[in-house]
């Protein structure tokens, strides 16, 4: 977000701050990440991963991804911010309550300009969810490697008037990239 509206480039980054860090997920092993759910966990794997590739999907923790040195070098620069580190166990209970813990974000760019942004539930929190564009362009994103894009837009369709829908075979069968239908 924070990229999108100032225009930064990756390269320009000096240090990028998360507050409060969360206990056990700020580090990241300089010669990369094996699994993909240790890349999910590591928010400096995520956070670079956002600004190298703004569209989430699987492709951020592709075993080449995880072992990119630029982009681990780059994850090197994000850094726990001055409040006491949260427990993934407080934000759990926090999350049972219906809440999510506030987190801030400071970007520090070599040039001294630094920018900052603050949530209190991220994208995609029902507090916060995209709408339905958002949401359309980035089943188009996920879906492109696995499903031609005539069916992509047709199961679009089909999903956004499911409600007409008279056989959900119809749709199931868009699922499928060698199906003809």
């Amino acid at each position: 977000m924070l990229q999108q509206k100032y225009a930064f480039s990756p390269e320009q980054v000096e240090e990028i701050l998360v507050d409060p860090p969360v206990e056990g997920y700020m580090d990241i092993p300089r010669e990369g990440l094996i699994l993909d759910i240790h890349a999910q966990n590591a928010i400096p794997f995520v956070v670079v991963s956002v600004l190298t590739d703004p569209v989430p999907g699987a492709h951020w923790y592709s075993s080449g991804r995880m072992r990119d040195t630029k982009l681990l070098a780059l994850a090197q620069r994000v850094k726990p911010g001055p409040s006491q580190a949260q427990s993934v166990i407080s934000n759990y209970q926090c999350f049972q309550k219906g809440s999510y813990p506030n987190q801030r974000m400071i970007i520090k760019l070599k040039d001294g300009t630094q920018y900052q942004a603050e949530t209190d539930c991220p994208r995609g929190h029902p507090g916060n969810m995209p709408d339905m564009q958002e949401q359309i362009k980035s089943f188009h994103h996920q879906a492109k490697g696995v499903l031609p894009e005539e069916k992509i837009c047709r199961l679009t369709e089909a999903i956004c008037t499911l409600e007409d829908c008279r056989d959900i075979a119809e749709i199931s069968a868009l699922l499928s990239p060698q199906n003809k239908k």
